[in-house]
């Protein structure tokens, strides 16, 4: 068989039935015509691959055969034939006559010799890019591209892992980048689009398919701004791009009437509607919050919890510390983060607080890689957990002197508190208050102070480890484009004291924007015009009330929810939301230290 690659119509109709010939195929063999291995390489490789074989052989004969499917996941499921010698690569030997090894082989020695080599980046943020480099270099980098290329790992993948798994090989002709990835996800459907020109576009084209076909993973997917055409100009997407090699499974859509209309510019949709800002906790609760660490030594216990976590966790929670360090480089952002998330709790109140492992429990048991929060209780916080009581004046002992119920609850949601692991959430999480009815308070990272918090009414029920919340901002779409310039302070703004300036003004109103610390300054929400625009998304959590739960679907679904605002959440219907840049926080921060210090020379 062979593709006349001079005919569109005889491709499009063999990329859509690739699935079906290499699973009907008895035997795969891929020649690699540009590779031959010197004497040294042929010898070590044939020597590596006679140890392989050995390996396999000893683990079938002890009944252990299953555990070879880990390293032979890509002939066992792409054929229902032989896995052995099935696909088999073939390249040249030093003579010049042809040699071969499995692709199982190929597969497990790529990730043993990786294992040895000197680690050059950590998991984490700074992973992302590396893993996803279309050039690589090292080991690890391309293991991890077989890894990617490996289909059907989980029969409830995202449709959209088959496209995120083929973007860093390249496409000459990027409308083939559908087609591939419509076949591997096993959708009965071809592509014969010629105007894709640009990777982003292919992104944009089989994300709305996959919108469209019920899954929400592309609204949830972590990644960057995705920017797409519009005849002569570009712009950003409400969509992410992509850039992660693995998708979450599919995230089935029960509301699906809940989005109306789908264009290049917008994305028509329900929105739940924050009515507050995220804000601070108050003084006396910071007070309280250090008062319990420095009496109870709270930051030491939570320092040996790290040390007892596993060790992906450890590195994953290490190098998000040292990306905040850019920006701040001389905080103790762990300890900090403790501080951040005692104070909130006890500005939450003691139902909240005790009811906080339930909450996190349920949150990280489903999809969540680093372990389950909420499931342990350190008998060491006990004492520190009647302090906590005590702040709320309640009993911690019985009559006959033996510990209350409530210092057992108290001391398991210590724990949970105290978890390093939080800091993955957010590590300067903010307060958004809502009313008994929907959970009292939620968790979430603070935005600016010209933003909103909403969630589309499609996701609310997502576990809160997913970056469900949108910050939004009303929005003209007919305005001017944003200059970097109308979001920096003033070249010659000058802090006399206490956040003013020298005529008396507040820092709010000569700062464009600032965090969501100060002075709310959002604008009104337009219910007439109905437009926002997206700066970026976040996760939002710790809300344990009905409209965040599976019975929230229903409701939402029905109509049965009634939020017109007053509860701090307000259901919006038919909300236009376009993409934008997020603020340049960067620059915002440096222009706001070179303020300070010139407060500073003036005050002497």
């Amino acid at each position: 068989m062979c593709i006349s690659q001079n005919d569109l119509a005889d491709k499009i109709a063999h990329i859509a039935s690739m699935d079906l010939i290499y699973r009907s195929a008895r035997r795969i063999a891929i020649l690699l015509e540009d590779i031959q291995l010197d004497k040294n390489e042929e010898e070590a490789g044939l020597a590596y691959a006679g140890f392989y074989a050995d390996l396999c052989r000893e683990i079938k004969n002890a009944g252990l055969e299953g555990a070879e499917k880990a390293w032979c996941a890509h002939e066992s499921r792409m054929t229902r034939h032989q896995k052995v010698n099935n696909p088999l690569f073939l390249c040249f030997g030093s003579g010049g006559r042809v040699i071969s090894f499995e692709f199982r082989f190929i597969h497990y020695l790529g990730l043993y010799l990786s294992s040895k080599e000197p680690q050059d980046f950590s998991l984490g943020l700074d992973a992302k890019a590396k893993i996803n480099d279309p050039n690589p270099v090292t080991l690890r980098q391309r293991w991890w591209r077989i890894q990617r290329l490996m289909p059907d790992v989980g029969q409830t993948d995202s449709a959209l892992q088959h496209l995120v798994s083929i973007l860093a090989f390249g496409c000459f002709l990027k409308r083939d980048l559908i087609s591939i990835a419509l076949n591997t996800g096993g959708i009965p459907l071809s592509f014969d689009g010629e105007d894709i020109q640009c990777v982003e576009e292919a992104i944009w084209r089989f994300a709305l398919l996959v919108l469209a076909s019920g899954d929400l993973v592309p609204f949830v997917a972590s990644g960057s701004k995705l920017w797409i055409a519009h005849g002569e100009r570009r712009s950003i997407s409400w969509l992410p791009k992509p850039d992660q090699g693995v998708m979450d499974d599919e995230l089935p859509n029960p509301l699906p009437k809940s989005i109306t209309a789908v264009t290049r510019e917008y994305i028509e949709l329900d929105l739940l509607v924050f009515e507050a800002m995220p804000k601070q906790a108050s003084p006396e609760s910071q007070d309280k919050a250090t008062c319990l660490i420095s009496k109870h030594n709270l930051n030491g216990l939570a320092d040996q919890h790290f040390t007892a976590l596993g060790q992906n966790a450890q590195t994953v929670i290490r190098s998000a510390i040292s990306a905040m360090m850019r920006i701040t480089p001389n905080s103790d952002i762990s300890h900090v983060c403790l501080h951040r998330y005692l104070s909130l709790a006890i500005d939450n109140g003691l139902n909240w607080i005790l009811d906080f492992p339930r909450i996190m429990r349920k949150i990280t048991s489903d999809a969540w890689l680093h372990g389950i929060i909420g499931d342990a209780t350190d008998p060491n916080l006990a004492p520190a957990a009647r302090t906590l009581l005590a702040f709320f004046n309640q009993p911690t002992t019985t009559p006959d002197g033996n510990d209350t119920d409530l210092v057992a609850r108290a001391t398991r949601s210590l724990t949970t508190l105290i978890n390093p692991c939080l800091l993955l959430f957010t590590p300067s999480p903010r307060l958004l208050p809502l009313s008994p009815s929907l959970g009292t308070a939620a968790l979430t990272p603070g935005t600016s102070n010209k933003s909103y918090v909403a969630v589309p009414a499609a996701l609310a029920h997502l576990p809160g480890h997913y970056e469900r919340a949108w910050v939004l901002e009303p929005f003209d779409p007919v305005a001017p484009p944003e200059r970097l310039s109308d979001m920096l302070p003033p070249a010659n703004l000058r802090i006399v004291k206490d956040g003013e300036k020298e005529d008396g003004r507040k820092i709010e109103d000569v700062m464009p924007v600032l965090n969501s610390d100060y002075e709310d300054r959002r604008a009104a929400r337009d219910d007439v015009r109905r437009t926002w625009r997206l700066r970026r998304r976040q996760a939002v959590f710790g809300c344990p009330g009905r409209v965040w739960a599976e019975e929230g679907k229903v409701m939402l679904d029905k109509g049965d929810v009634r939020l017109e605002g007053g509860e701090g959440l307000v259901l919006l219907r038919k909300q236009r939301v376009y993409g934008a840049e997020d603020y340049p926080w960067g620059e915002i921060h440096a222009a706001m230290q070179k303020v300070v210090a010139e407060a500073g020379k003036e005050l002497g």
